[in-house]
Protein backbone atom coordinates (compact mmCIF):
# COMPACT_ATOMS: atom_id res chain seq x y z
CA UNK A 1 0.00 0.00 0.00
CA UNK A 2 1.23 3.47 -0.84
CA UNK A 3 2.12 5.87 1.97
CA UNK A 4 0.73 9.41 2.27
CA UNK A 5 3.48 10.87 0.10
CA UNK A 6 2.22 8.71 -2.77
CA UNK A 7 -1.42 9.76 -2.56
CA UNK A 8 -2.90 11.83 -5.36
CA UNK A 9 -1.85 15.14 -3.81
CA UNK A 10 -5.21 15.41 -2.06
CA UNK A 11 -6.19 18.72 -0.55
CA UNK A 12 -7.36 16.75 2.49
CA UNK A 13 -7.41 13.11 3.49
CA UNK A 14 -10.90 11.95 4.29
CA UNK A 15 -10.29 8.22 4.54
CA UNK A 16 -7.76 6.05 6.31
CA UNK A 17 -5.44 3.92 4.20
CA UNK A 18 -3.92 0.56 5.01
CA UNK A 19 -6.03 0.00 8.13
CA UNK A 20 -5.36 -3.45 9.67
CA UNK A 21 -8.28 -5.85 9.37
CA UNK A 22 -9.83 -7.53 12.42
CA UNK A 23 -7.96 -10.67 13.46
CA UNK A 24 -10.42 -13.16 11.97
CA UNK A 25 -10.39 -11.32 8.63
CA UNK A 26 -6.59 -11.14 8.62
CA UNK A 27 -6.45 -14.89 9.07
CA UNK A 28 -8.54 -15.56 5.97
CA UNK A 29 -6.97 -12.83 3.83
CA UNK A 30 -3.29 -13.51 4.59
CA UNK A 31 -2.97 -10.42 6.76
CA UNK A 32 -3.80 -7.90 4.06
CA UNK A 33 -5.01 -4.44 5.04
CA UNK A 34 -8.06 -2.51 3.88
CA UNK A 35 -7.08 -0.44 0.80
CA UNK A 36 -9.48 2.33 1.85
CA UNK A 37 -11.37 2.56 5.13
CA UNK A 38 -13.98 5.08 6.30
CA UNK A 39 -13.57 5.71 10.01
CA UNK A 40 -16.80 7.70 10.16
CA UNK A 41 -18.88 4.75 8.97
CA UNK A 42 -16.52 2.08 10.37
CA UNK A 43 -16.42 0.12 7.13
CA UNK A 44 -14.15 -0.49 4.13
CA UNK A 45 -14.81 1.45 0.92
CA UNK A 46 -15.49 -0.48 -2.28
CA UNK A 47 -12.93 1.00 -4.65
CA UNK A 48 -14.11 -0.69 -7.86
CA UNK A 49 -17.55 0.85 -8.32
CA UNK A 50 -16.38 2.54 -11.55
CA UNK A 51 -13.64 1.06 -13.72
CA UNK A 52 -11.93 2.66 -16.69
CA UNK A 53 -8.51 2.14 -18.22
CA UNK A 54 -5.96 2.53 -20.99
CA UNK A 55 -3.58 0.27 -22.86
CA UNK A 56 0.07 0.51 -21.88
CA UNK A 57 3.19 -1.03 -23.36
CA UNK A 58 5.13 -3.98 -22.01
CA UNK A 59 8.00 -1.59 -21.28
CA UNK A 60 5.71 0.64 -19.24
CA UNK A 61 4.63 -2.41 -17.28
CA UNK A 62 8.21 -2.94 -16.12
CA UNK A 63 8.45 0.46 -14.42
CA UNK A 64 4.93 1.97 -14.40
CA UNK A 65 5.59 4.53 -11.67
CA UNK A 66 8.12 6.24 -13.96
CA UNK A 67 5.84 6.30 -17.01
CA UNK A 68 4.43 9.51 -18.42
CA UNK A 69 0.85 8.16 -18.24
CA UNK A 70 1.08 7.34 -14.54
CA UNK A 71 2.77 10.64 -13.73
CA UNK A 72 0.00 12.54 -15.52
CA UNK A 73 -2.72 10.63 -13.69
CA UNK A 74 -0.98 11.11 -10.36
CA UNK A 75 -1.03 14.86 -10.99
CA UNK A 76 -4.72 14.64 -11.99
CA UNK A 77 -3.99 15.46 -15.62
CA UNK A 78 -6.72 13.47 -17.37
CA UNK A 79 -5.58 14.48 -20.85
CA UNK A 80 -3.68 11.19 -21.06
CA UNK A 81 -7.04 9.52 -21.72
CA UNK A 82 -7.45 11.56 -24.90
CA UNK A 83 -4.37 10.15 -26.61
CA UNK A 84 -4.46 6.61 -25.22
CA UNK A 85 -6.18 3.52 -26.58
CA UNK A 86 -8.97 1.73 -24.76
CA UNK A 87 -7.86 -1.81 -23.82
CA UNK A 88 -9.06 -4.53 -26.19
CA UNK A 89 -8.36 -7.17 -23.55
CA UNK A 90 -8.72 -5.96 -19.96
CA UNK A 91 -6.98 -8.97 -18.44
CA UNK A 92 -4.28 -10.36 -20.70
CA UNK A 93 -2.77 -7.31 -22.37
CA UNK A 94 -0.80 -4.68 -20.40
CA UNK A 95 -3.42 -2.38 -18.93
CA UNK A 96 -3.55 0.54 -16.55
CA UNK A 97 -6.86 0.37 -14.70
CA UNK A 98 -8.35 3.41 -12.98
CA UNK A 99 -10.90 2.45 -10.35
CA UNK A 100 -13.14 4.85 -8.45
CA UNK A 101 -15.07 4.33 -5.25
CA UNK A 102 -16.51 6.24 -2.34
CA UNK A 103 -18.16 5.64 1.00
CA UNK A 104 -21.84 5.82 0.18
CA UNK A 105 -22.78 5.84 3.84
CA UNK A 106 -21.50 9.37 4.43
CA UNK A 107 -21.07 10.56 0.85
CA UNK A 108 -17.33 11.04 1.18
CA UNK A 109 -15.05 12.04 -1.70
CA UNK A 110 -14.17 9.63 -4.46
CA UNK A 111 -10.95 7.65 -4.27
CA UNK A 112 -8.92 6.92 -7.36
CA UNK A 113 -6.86 3.74 -7.43
CA UNK A 114 -4.50 3.06 -10.32
CA UNK A 115 -3.39 -0.51 -11.01
CA UNK A 116 -1.31 -2.08 -13.75
CA UNK A 117 -1.97 -5.66 -14.75
CA UNK A 118 -1.21 -8.24 -17.39
CA UNK A 119 -1.71 -12.00 -17.65
CA UNK A 120 0.58 -13.65 -20.20
CA UNK A 121 2.30 -17.02 -20.49
CA UNK A 122 0.72 -18.11 -17.22
CA UNK A 123 2.40 -15.19 -15.43
CA UNK A 124 0.41 -12.50 -13.65
CA UNK A 125 1.79 -8.99 -13.34
CA UNK A 126 -0.11 -6.76 -10.94
CA UNK A 127 0.63 -3.67 -8.90
CA UNK A 128 -0.87 -0.48 -7.50
CA UNK A 129 0.71 2.72 -8.83
CA UNK A 130 -1.37 5.42 -7.15
CA UNK A 131 -4.13 5.85 -4.62
CA UNK A 132 -5.77 9.04 -3.45
CA UNK A 133 -8.81 11.27 -3.21
CA UNK A 134 -10.58 13.47 -5.75
CA UNK A 135 -12.83 16.41 -5.00
CA UNK A 136 -16.09 16.90 -6.88
CA UNK A 137 -14.68 18.98 -9.74
CA UNK A 138 -11.74 16.62 -10.21
CA UNK A 139 -14.08 13.63 -10.30
CA UNK A 140 -16.35 15.32 -12.85
CA UNK A 141 -13.37 16.17 -15.05
CA UNK A 142 -12.08 12.59 -14.95
CA UNK A 143 -15.48 11.05 -15.67
CA UNK A 144 -16.30 13.49 -18.47
CA UNK A 145 -12.98 12.72 -20.17
CA UNK A 146 -13.40 8.95 -19.74
CA UNK A 147 -16.94 9.16 -21.11
CA UNK A 148 -16.00 11.31 -24.10
CA UNK A 149 -13.12 9.01 -25.09
CA UNK A 150 -14.99 5.80 -24.22
CA UNK A 151 -12.52 4.45 -21.67
CA UNK A 152 -14.89 2.53 -19.38
CA UNK A 153 -14.41 -1.21 -18.96
CA UNK A 154 -17.94 -2.07 -20.15
CA UNK A 155 -21.35 -0.57 -20.89
CA UNK A 156 -22.54 -0.99 -17.30
CA UNK A 157 -19.66 1.09 -15.98
CA UNK A 158 -20.28 3.64 -18.72
CA UNK A 159 -23.93 3.98 -17.77
CA UNK A 160 -23.03 4.32 -14.10
CA UNK A 161 -20.31 6.82 -14.98
CA UNK A 162 -22.82 9.01 -16.81
CA UNK A 163 -25.32 8.76 -13.95
CA UNK A 164 -22.61 9.64 -11.43
CA UNK A 165 -21.39 12.57 -13.51
CA UNK A 166 -24.92 13.97 -13.77
CA UNK A 167 -25.48 13.54 -10.03
CA UNK A 168 -22.26 15.46 -9.31
CA UNK A 169 -23.48 18.40 -11.38
CA UNK A 170 -22.01 17.93 -14.86
CA UNK A 171 -23.79 19.81 -17.65
CA UNK A 172 -22.44 17.77 -20.57
CA UNK A 173 -24.86 16.61 -23.27
CA UNK A 174 -24.63 12.91 -22.50
CA UNK A 175 -27.65 12.05 -24.66
CA UNK A 176 -25.75 13.34 -27.70
CA UNK A 177 -22.72 11.34 -26.65
CA UNK A 178 -24.73 8.09 -26.38
CA UNK A 179 -26.19 8.57 -29.86
CA UNK A 180 -22.77 9.37 -31.37
CA UNK A 181 -21.19 6.40 -29.59
CA UNK A 182 -23.76 3.98 -30.99
CA UNK A 183 -23.21 5.43 -34.46
CA UNK A 184 -19.44 5.04 -34.08
CA UNK A 185 -19.70 1.44 -32.82
CA UNK A 186 -21.96 0.56 -35.76
CA UNK A 187 -19.39 2.05 -38.14
CA UNK A 188 -16.60 0.10 -36.45
CA UNK A 189 -18.57 -3.13 -36.91
CA UNK A 190 -19.12 -2.21 -40.56
CA UNK A 191 -15.41 -1.57 -41.02
CA UNK A 192 -14.54 -4.89 -39.40
CA UNK A 193 -17.01 -6.69 -41.66
CA UNK A 194 -15.46 -4.94 -44.66
CA UNK A 195 -11.99 -6.20 -43.75
CA UNK A 196 -13.36 -9.73 -43.45
CA UNK A 197 -14.87 -9.30 -46.91
CA UNK A 198 -11.49 -8.11 -48.20
CA UNK A 199 -9.72 -11.17 -46.78
CA UNK A 200 -12.34 -13.36 -48.47
CA UNK A 201 -11.75 -11.67 -51.82
CA UNK A 202 -15.05 -9.70 -51.82
CA UNK A 203 -13.32 -6.53 -52.92
CA UNK A 204 -16.36 -4.53 -54.01
CA UNK A 205 -18.23 -5.19 -50.75
CA UNK A 206 -15.10 -4.37 -48.76
CA UNK A 207 -14.60 -1.07 -50.56
CA UNK A 208 -18.23 -0.03 -50.10
CA UNK A 209 -18.19 -0.93 -46.42
CA UNK A 210 -15.00 0.96 -45.72
CA UNK A 211 -16.23 4.03 -47.61
CA UNK A 212 -19.45 4.03 -45.60
CA UNK A 213 -17.54 3.68 -42.31
CA UNK A 214 -15.14 6.45 -43.36
CA UNK A 215 -18.04 8.80 -44.12
CA UNK A 216 -19.53 8.13 -40.68
CA UNK A 217 -16.25 8.79 -38.86
CA UNK A 218 -15.77 11.97 -40.88
CA UNK A 219 -19.24 13.22 -39.92
CA UNK A 220 -18.53 12.43 -36.26
CA UNK A 221 -15.18 14.20 -36.42
CA UNK A 222 -13.46 11.07 -35.15
CA UNK A 223 -9.98 11.55 -36.60
CA UNK A 224 -8.48 8.36 -35.14
CA UNK A 225 -11.05 5.99 -36.67
CA UNK A 226 -11.22 8.14 -39.79
CA UNK A 227 -7.48 7.72 -40.32
CA UNK A 228 -7.61 3.96 -39.74
CA UNK A 229 -10.51 3.51 -42.16
CA UNK A 230 -8.72 5.63 -44.76
CA UNK A 231 -5.62 3.45 -44.47
CA UNK A 232 -7.66 0.26 -44.77
CA UNK A 233 -9.44 1.66 -47.81
CA UNK A 234 -6.11 2.36 -49.51
CA UNK A 235 -4.90 -1.15 -48.75
CA UNK A 236 -8.07 -2.74 -50.06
Amino acid sequence: MQDEADLLHSKSLYYRYGKPKPLFRRLISLGKTWPVYCERCAKPVSIGSLVMGIEISGETLKAPAQSVAVQQLRSKDWSVLKSANRPTDWHHRPTLRIELGRCNGCGGPFCSWGKVQCIASNNITFGAVFLGELDTLETIALLETAIEYDMFANDNYLTKGIETCKALGSHKDFDRFVVDRETRLAALRLGHRAMVDFQQGKLQQASEGLKSALETFTELGNKRDQSMSGMNLVVS
